[in-house]
């Protein structure tokens, strides 16, 4: 994330600058990856917390994190809208629903669900197929849409969370 006013549109175009990003996490260790892999240099900031009050207080000329994090960072800025979200992602760290080891039970239930979701949205259905899930929380893309995308507070665009029929990496398991 950058502000506006410097005119960014790549995470390229961050030569010699300075970049915010949390101590000792895999976003410290991405970063520095990212930069070597295409040969340029920039001057790490590192946190042990509240990187976005610093990012913020212009101790550094970007910030990093997961990409939903930094959108969700964004939204805390006192004026969100002077800050950007450059495009590139800088790692390959999904999120995805997680339960608590040995509930198999409700690890079963969280996975279907979820499935059913994806299966419903490549579908197009939405209300009448696996009614009780829709129902109370939508197909994958309307809950995406609603709670994390361009639809929500966070604007956060679909990229590779899309479905495998666009060309992305959702796939529910064949139920037919």
């Amino acid at each position: 994330m950058v502000r506006e006013s410097l005119g960014l549109t790549s995470a390229k175009e961050l030569i010699g600058k300075s970049v915010c990003t949390d101590q000792g996490t895999t976003t410290e260790l991405n970063l520095a990856s990212y930069f070597r892999a295409n040969g340029l240099t920039y001057q790490p900031v590192s946190f042990a917390n509240a990187t976005e009050k610093a990012y913020e207080a212009g101790r550094c000329d970007a910030t990093t994190t997961d990409v939903s994090g930094l959108y969700a960072a964004r939204l805390s800025l006192s004026n969100p809208d002077d800050h950007v979200i450059l495009p590139e992602v800088l790692s390959k760290e999904p999120l995805g629903p997680a339960v608590r080891h040995g509930d198999n039970q409700w690890a079963d239930i969280v996975r279907w669900t979820f499935n059913a979701m994806l299966d419903a949205e490549e579908l197009g259905v939405t209300n009448d197929w696996a009614v009780r899930i829709i129902k109370h929380v939508d197909n994958s893309g309307e809950s995406f849409e609603r709670n994390v995308g361009e639809g929500s507070p966070l604007k956060i665009k679909r990229g590779q969370n899309a479905q495998w029929t666009k060309g992305d990496l959702q796939y529910g398991i064949p139920t037919r």
